[in-house]
């Protein structure tokens, strides 16, 4: 056979190769799926992320809406977007999504979304696809008049299992408790005057209202109080880089509280946080106090202790007080803080804690079953909740997940188990400075994830992290201009170094 023959012989059997390999879906080595598209390539912010990464809301600029023949966005000191018109999208599985008014929230799992669409508020199940018009049933789509907070139109409890929505009538609003997993609904009354906003507490015992019952600026009407404020409106609002506050209008509120399952929302006196099942406040004498939804109450921390609430953890029916008093003297049995007081079920006894828990972290410490002591870069405290049993080692700590402490000690990173002791050491430079996020066991800081179950070091990847899914995967834009973002986006998984 001669030469080109073959040649020609081999090249055709290469390409009836590559023709079957990519019917059968087989790439060659070292290649790269690409990642799917989500949105357009115009200029976005992202209002909100699943944590499992199916679905996305994405605000764009994707029409010359101020007729300068092109499509641009500016962000603004204050978060303000200026240019062409800022539209959310809810983008499922990727694509260019759709359309809607308003993103309202969202569950903590992902699994439930509420927007607003053609002024309709929309439940949306993401996980069955389904979606109810709960304005149907008389839901209210109005926003509250600040630009700090949630939108007023709907609430879910930290599990997903309850829907806080608010009817608003002419004479009176009404709250309404939808159980999502049946669809049971249950009315709650905030009593007389005006409802400015309503929320679940995160365990979904109690609805928490803030009313204006008594006109007290004096000018005839009862309004719900304004704060003045250079911040932008929520809706599709940038990252600002500073904003001012300066005094406010309306009436002053008055909290209300009901249980989740129906009734008349009512003043507590001395009400300071629901704490689970129970309600915490303190009474004449300064003594805090838990109340049970049958209304027996309970002292929890004495008067002397003349304690604030520190931090609460609802899930667990615990929180932290501080003492009020005066600071206790130098060589003292607590130097450098106030006594601290801790409360879980049934326990309740003063705790040797230093320093400030550290609130600044991107995890929330509500949601474990430990509590982080010191907030310090060469060691660290935990306790345990439920036993009150403390965990003390050498080294600052990063964040933590479940039992798991990621943490730094002489420059190297590495993974304890607060349980067992076993420490791994990590491959990895990542710190607490921003940009940082934290979903579920995975952590991602200087373009690197983190798995703190594994333990290990998942990889890294290039672009700032929008969001972070709980399989390590990161949400990136196509490229960054200004401190804003352009789409598409894309959800990548870290590369192994």
């Amino acid at each position: 056979m001669r030469v080109p023959a073959l040649t020609a012989l081999i090249t055709l059997a290469l390409g009836v190769l590559a023709v079957v390999s990519a019917s059968l879906g087989v790439r060659s080595a070292g290649a790269e799926p690409k990642a799917k598209a989500w949105g357009t390539q115009h200029p976005c912010v992202l209002d909100a992320a699943d944590p499992a990464g199916a679905w996305i809301v994405l605000c764009q600029a994707r029409k010359d809406t101020d007729g300068d023949g092109e499509i641009s966005v500016l962000m603004g000191h204050h978060g303000d977007m200026l240019g062409d018109a800022m539209v959310p999208y809810v983008i499922r599985g990727g694509g260019a999504g759709e359309a809607v008014d308003t993103y309202v929230t969202h569950s903590t799992d992902g699994r439930y979304l509420v927007v607003i669409k053609e002024d309709r508020l929309l439940l949306l199940d993401m996980r069955a696809g389904t979606r109810t018009d709960l304005s149907k049933t008389g839901a209210s789509t109005a926003d509250g008049n600040s630009a700090f907070g949630r939108h007023r139109a709907a609430r879910f409890d930290r599990a997903g299992r309850r829907l806080l929505t608010i009817r608003d009538g002419k004479e009176r609003s009404t709250i309404v408790v939808r159980e999502l997993a049946t669809g049971k609904v249950t009315i709650v009354d905030p009593g007389p005057g005006v409802l400015c906003s309503a929320t679940l507490d995160e365990t979904g015992h109690w609805v928490l209202l803030r009313v204006v019952a008594k006109d007290t600026d004096g000018n005839g009407t009862l309004e719900c109080p304004t704060v003045h404020t250079t911040l932008a409106a929520r809706g599709c609002r940038g990252s600002p880089r500073s904003y001012s506050s300066f005094g406010g209008g309306g009436d002053a509120t008055v909290t209300r509280v009901a249980p989740a399952t129906g009734g008349t929302a009512v003043v507590i006196p001395g009400l300071i946080a629901a704490i689970g099942a129970a309600l915490l406040r303190r009474d004449a004498r300064e003594a805090l106090l838990l109340r049970t939804p049958d209304g027996k109450e309970t002292e929890v921390v004495p008067q002397e202790a003349r304690a604030v609430l520190y931090t609460r953890f609802p899930e667990q029916g615990a929180f932290l007080a501080a003492h009020r008093g005066p600071r206790p003297r130098a060589g003292g049995p607590t130097k450098s803080a106030h006594p601290l007081w801790i409360h879980v079920g049934k326990k309740s006894a003063p705790a040797g804690m230093t320093r400030r828990i550290g609130r600044d972290d991107p995890d929330d410490t509500a949601y474990g079953t430990w509590l982080r002591a010191f907030h310090n870069p060469t060691h660290s405290k935990f306790i345990h909740l439920p036993s009150l049993r403390e965990v003390r080692f050498d080294g600052g700590t990063i964040t933590f997940h479940g039992d798991r402490v990621l943490f730094n000690h002489q420059g190297k990173r590495a993974v304890r188990d607060l349980v067992t002791g076993r420490v791994w050491p990590l491959a990895s430079q990542v710190t607490t400075s921003y940009p940082r996020r934290l979903q579920g066991s995975m952590y991602t800081n200087r373009h690197e994830v983190v798995d703190l179950q594994s333990p290990a070091v998942l990889g890294s990847y290039v672009g700032d992290a929008l969001a972070l899914a709980l399989s390590g995967r990161v949400l990136v834009a196509a490229r960054t201009h200004w401190d804003l973002a352009y789409g598409p986006l894309r959800w990548v998984q870290p590369k192994p170094r």
